[in-house]
């Protein structure tokens, strides 16, 4: 014959500190300190992972923009090079198109120079021609002015500066740049 006691039992219970305490409602709180503690552990563990990865992230994305700034510089020194070939490539088709113009030019020039004068400097400026000479009398100096006035407009040509020096007359003359000398 097997015998039950189907009468409740009297709680266990547990003295600490002088508070009586019993042992089931002791077990349930420690198992859900237990269970906090686990979970509180497990959402460390995976905030750590997610900081790491973040961080792993971070270096990969600075090591991007540091490549990508390299390859930015490189495209900038590249399309300030283009510039200055378009630059220099504008300019010299100016220069070789100039080239006939200044040639027809410096022989307007040369051939309105009469005998008993000539030409030592013949300088381009923004403003037009700045032209040296010499000239053995003020006459030919005054009929060199004259034939410069004709190769461009009216008062085109303006006497700058007239000194005596070795037996001759040297010269300067001033050809402003309005009409390109009679293009």
């Amino acid at each position: 014959m097997i015998r039950v006691n189907l009468l409740p039992r009297e709680p266990q219970s547990l003295r600490l500190l002088g508070i009586s305490v019993a042992v089931d409602h002791l077990r349930r709180i420690l198992g859900m300190v237990a269970l906090a503690a686990t979970l509180l552990l497990a959402s460390s563990g995976l905030q750590i992972w997610r900081e790491e990865r973040l961080r792993t992230a971070a270096t990969e994305a600075e090591a991007q923009l540091d490549l990508h700034a390299d390859q930015r510089r490189r495209v900038f020194d590249l399309a300030r090079q283009v510039a200055l070939l378009q630059r220099i490539e504008r300019e010299s088709a100016v220069a070789r198109h100039s080239g006939n113009l200044a040639a027809a030019t410096i022989a307007r020039i040369g051939n309105a120079v009469p005998k008993g004068a000539w030409l030592t400097t013949l300088d381009r400026r923004p403003d037009g021609y700045f032209i040296l000479g010499g000239a053995r009398d003020l006459t030919t100096v005054a009929q060199t002015l004259d034939e410069l006035d004709r190769i461009g407009s009216p008062d085109h040509a303006r006497l700058a500066d007239v000194s005596s020096a070795a037996g001759a007359l040297a010269f300067s003359v001033r050809l402003s740049a309005k009409d390109e000398l009679g293009r």
